[in-house]
């Protein structure tokens, strides 16, 4: 199966710029852990 990724629209977004580790692995982990399975 195949997925065209340019239809793909996220359903986050974290922006972690100018944070410093591990403060953007931790963002981005706590962002994942909103989005239900499907999404």
């Amino acid at each position: 199966m195949t997925v065209d990724l340019s239809t793909v629209k996220p359903a986050a977004v974290v922006d972690a710029r100018g944070s410093a580790c591990p403060g953007p692995l931790m963002e981005a982990k706590k962002a994942i852990g909103k989005v239900k399975v499907g999404e």
